[in-house]
């Protein structure tokens, strides 16, 4: 198998457009450093009797599916306060 950053920079393309496809618009960038982690992952775990391209490419954008489910999940369950909130909070030890 070629090196990492061989890959890397052949698969990028492939990275890019599952990203696209995913309508992912926010953080591209973790999600790009996301989907070099499942190609790398999908390179350790790779069975040489079958189709490279065709693994990584289902095996990054299901990683990418995971990614996107966990930041859902984690965003229905933190709530942020709004600025106006911090505006009108008191400090609890003022004199």
């Amino acid at each position: 198998m070629e090196s990492f950053e061989q890959l890397a920079i052949q698969y990028d393309p492939m990275i890019q457009r599952i990203i696209y496809s995913l309508h992912i618009y926010k953080n591209k960038d973790e999600f790009l450093q996301h989907g070099l982690i499942a190609l790398w992952k999908a390179s350790k775990r790779f069975d040489p009797a079958r189709n490279y391209s065709t693994y990584a490419y289902y095996y990054i954008k299901g990683y990418l599916l995971m990614e996107l489910t966990k930041l859902t999940m984690e965003a229905e369950r933190v709530i942020y306060p709004k600025d106006e909130f911090w505006e009108n909070a008191v400090a609890p030890y003022s004199e």
